[in-house]
């Protein structure tokens, strides 16, 4: 497809939507970037074709919840109260046109990555889903928001699907992202690119809650972002139990003074999947905080990689930056691969780092096992033993028994 008929595909298809201007001619740019960087267009744009008819509804429920199959918006709920309190819970096109004001800056500093990363070029040219997330100062949500991303039983189509949490000074939240395939899905490969950015103004605090379980015919790239100001805290707590290919990101910046986070990852690798899983914190201010916990699981030949990058940047006196990586092997086919990195540019601060890749202790199976218990529910237990460091803490979004089953099913058990 030439580039005069991209850029018209493009132009055509976002009037349709009731693009705004700035918005359009932030794909443009983007069109541009991917083409100096040789990057190879498909000749079919049918992304820019999905239907942005889907009825949504209100509905007042316990929890906010917004729901996506695909590319499509099926399903909206926010309880009244808060719509009152200013809580905005709504599809990225819906944003676009009515909170233009409140999301406007974030999307057009975008381009300010394309040089850096043609992936944020790629992303910003097909984004074709998503949604936003908006708290008001001061106030508290006690009650989970849901944010479903759902694999359909069909689609032909790859998803660039991208969610904004905006949350104002002295802000609460908790936030539950659930990225699952639907029972009896067909056999076809489906692509995903799912970018969340999360901003938190000063003194705000987010739990940030994610459990991907999508089946092997997924491919997946997620890029999560953080910054956080003054004295707000994001904990993360991420699940990687995808059976598919998995590429990974979380990148957190820790922007001004006091700022504060933890992240928590766990992952289990199998069959012939690959998982690679990278996540860097950067401590730019005094005082800052920063934890990485990354705990995984392979077996059968699956593989799995874990990065964890620290940075403290000049000027970051007082800051912390911890980390710790380890890999449970259970077979001799699996690979597991741990990189931890510090990168200091500052006196007066505190900083370290533990990495492990080991097998399962032999003598415990044997234990185990000698008193009637199955081989594969004695492994079960030294997964849910090794992972439990890394268990949800901060929530009760998932149950012990529930999370069990989580990895029961990933297991096969």
């Amino acid at each position: 497809m030439k580039k005069n008929c991209i850029q018209k595909k493009i132009k055509q298809t976002s009037l349709l939507r009731k693009e705004p201007s700035w918005l359009i001619d932030l794909r443009l740019q983007a069109l541009a970037k991917l083409l100096e960087s040789d990057f190879l267009l498909k000749e079919k744009m049918d992304f820019f074709d999905l239907s942005w008819n889907i009825p949504t509804f209100l509905k007042v429920d316990p929890s906010p919840r917004l729901m996506q199959v695909g590319a499509e918006n099926v399903y909206e709920q926010l309880p009244i109260d808060l719509i009152d309190q200013g809580v905005i819970f709504t599809n990225f096109q819906e944003a676009i046109k009515k909170h233009e004001a409140l999301i406007k800056d974030y999307w057009q500093a975008k381009s300010e990555l394309f040089a850096k990363n043609p992936k944020m070029a790629e992303f910003v040219l097909f984004m074709n889903s998503g949604a936003f997330l908006y708290i008001p100062k001061n106030v508290e949500i006690a009650l989970p928001v849901e944010y479903f991303w759902v694999k359909p039983q069909t689609l032909n189509l790859p998803v660039y699907s991208s969610v904004l949490l905006l949350v104002e000074e002295e802000a609460k939240v908790n936030y539950v992202e659930q990225v699952q395939s639907i029972e009896n899905s067909e056999d076809q490969l489906v692509l995903l690119h799912l970018f969340v950015e999360v901003i938190v103004k000063k003194g705000a605090k987010v739990n940030f809650w994610a459990n991907e379980t999508l089946d092997q015919q997924v491919k997946v790239h997620i890029w999560r972002s953080g910054k956080l100001h003054r004295n707000s805290q994001v904990n993360w707590q991420i699940n990687a139990l995808s059976n598919g290919e998995v590429n990974s990101k979380l990148e957190v910046d820790l922007a001004e003074e006091g700022a504060c986070t933890t992240v928590k990852i766990a992952g289990i690798s199998s069959k012939k999947q690959e998982q690679k899983i990278q996540t860097r914190v950067r401590n730019y201010a005094k005082n800052s905080k920063g934890k990485i916990v990354q705990h995984g699981v392979v077996m059968d030949e699956g593989k799995l990689s874990f990065e964890g990058i620290g940075e403290i940047q000049k000027g970051a006196k007082g800051a912390i930056s911890k980390q710790e990586s380890r890999v449970l092997i259970l077979s001799d086919e699996a690979l597991g691969k741990v990189n931890p990195l510090l990168l200091i540019d500052e006196n007066e601060v505190t900083a370290g780092h533990a990495a492990s890749i080991g097998r399962v202790d032999e003598n415990m199976m044997y234990y185990l096992m000698s008193r009637g218990i199955d081989k594969k529910e004695v492994i079960h237990l030294l997964i849910r033993g090794f992972l439990d460091s890394v268990m949800p803490s901060f929530s009760d979004y998932l149950s012990k028994s529930e999370w069990t089953e989580v990895i029961k099913r990933k297991l096969n058990v």
